[in-house]
């Protein structure tokens, strides 16, 4: 990860992210939170928990290009919206509407480097609906404008 963050090569940001995802998961599975044995009542209800994120992010990677409301989300893997809420950010740290925007985000960031579609052609391949919208969540989360972004990540070749 240092080396990464040291030579910026292109795409360096997906690997740092990539790299604390790996991190993160070898965390998760090799230290345990609580002292003792886990009961299999645990176990069930952790890979229950699984299962349905598991769901909602296939359901977010299946319809992102299109609106997406709570209540549709949350009919998708059984949950009241209200219990959805609760459950997505109790288990993943963020609302669900950050972790949606964060997804579009990433699809716009991918397009950009791979692609030569224009910014406009890209904010309706993701599903956000406004460009003002868009430019905020993009800067918001990368500190520039997307132009600037595919400026500095396409490699010149």
């Amino acid at each position: 990860m240092y080396h990464e963050e040291q030579q910026k090569e292109a795409g360096f940001h997906y690997q740092l992210k990539a790299d604390l995802l790996k991190l993160f998961v070898y965390l998760f599975r090799n230290i345990p939170k609580k002292k003792g044995i886990h009961t299999s009542h645990e176990k069930v209800q952790s890979k229950d928990i699984l299962e349905k994120l598991d769901q909602v992010f296939r359901y977010v990677e299946q319809n992102y290009t299109t609106k997406i409301t709570l209540e549709e989300v949350a009919n998708s893997i059984g949950y009241s919206q209200f219990y959805f809420t609760k459950f997505f950010k109790r288990n993943t740290g963020k609302t669900f509407i950050t972790f949606l925007n964060d997804y579009r985000i990433d699809k716009a960031k991918w397009l950009l480097i791979n692609s030569t579609d224009t910014v406009s052609e890209i904010i309706s391949q993701i599903g956000i609906k406004s460009d003002k919208t868009f430019y905020r969540l993009f800067k918001q989360s990368m500190g520039m404008s997307p132009l600037k972004y595919r400026e500095k990540m396409v490699v010149k070749t």
